[in-house]
């Protein structure tokens, strides 16, 4: 049985923009990877090309992303702070 991802157009409606406060959706911020920034490193990951990935956790984000070790040379605290706690868990070589 093949099901095709389509819809009649008389089910589409046209968009709408709401002036109510809380269905306005404010665009992000754009990302900057500094120190201030960064709020928390919560685990690592090795790569299939042997490096380093980090999944942080942004300072006023509730959004959490991997990256790479070299975004995060200028927070090597929490880099280090992170490896104290999970001494097992994959680490850059560099460190």
């Amino acid at each position: 049985m093949k099901i095709h991802n389509v819809c009649h157009i008389s089910r589409l409606q046209p968009f709408v923009s709401s002036d109510l406060p809380r269905f306005l959706t404010p665009p992000p911020p754009p990302v900057e990877i500094e120190g201030e920034e960064v709020e928390q490193v919560l685990d690592s990951r090795r790569n299939k090309d042997g490096t380093v990935d980090y999944f942080v956790s942004w300072l006023g984000w509730h959004q959490q992303t991997w990256e790479p070790f070299i975004h995060l040379r200028h927070a090597l605290d929490l880099v280090n702070d992170f490896h104290r706690r999970h001494p097992r868990k994959p680490r850059a070589p560099s460190l």
